[in-house]
C-alpha cells in the first residue's frame, strides 16, 4: 500500500511540473500594427507557424484604415515563430512567415508588400 501512495505522490509531482513548465511558456504579448498598405485592412490573422489553419480576425468586426494604428494583443504566445496574414476588402491577403512575436512590438505594413517587424 505504502508503494502506491508513493507513486502516486511521483506522478501528481510530474503532471505539477508539466502544468508550471506550459504557463511559464506562455505569455501575453502586446504589439502595434501600422498601415500603409494604401488600403483598408479587414482581417489581421496569426497563427503559429506551418499551420494549416489562420487564428482568429484580430480586428474583430473593425477595420484598419490606410495610415492608422492598431494595438492588438494576444494571449497564450510561447517563444516559437508565427504566420501573419492581413486580408482587405476584395479578399486579397499578404501573408509573412516565422515570425518571432515574442521579439516585435511593432510590425509596419508597407505598401510594396513587405513589412518591417520591430
Amino acid at each position: 500500500m505504502q508503494k502506491n501512495k508513493g507513486l502516486k505522490g511521483v506522478i501528481l509531482v510530474v503532471l505539477l511540473v508539466m502544468a508550471l513548465s506550459n504557463v511559464a511558456f506562455a505569455a501575453s504579448k502586446q504589439f502595434t500594427v501600422a498601415n500603409h498598405t494604401g488600403y483598408t485592412i479587414h482581417k489581421i490573422s496569426i497563427s503559429p507557424a506551418k499551420m494549416n489553419k489562420w487564428g482568429e480576425n484580430l480586428l474583430g468586426s473593425d477595420t484598419l484604415e490606410n495610415r492608422a494604428i492598431a494595438g492588438l494583443n494576444l494571449d497564450n504566445i510561447n517563444a516559437g515563430t508565427y504566420d501573419l496574414k492581413i486580408s482587405f476588402v476584395d479578399e486579397s491577403a499578404i501573408e509573412w512567415r516565422d515570425i518571432k512575436l515574442l521579439d516585435v512590438d511593432e510590425i509596419i505594413l508597407k505598401n510594396d508588400g513587405t513589412a518591417a517587424f520591430k
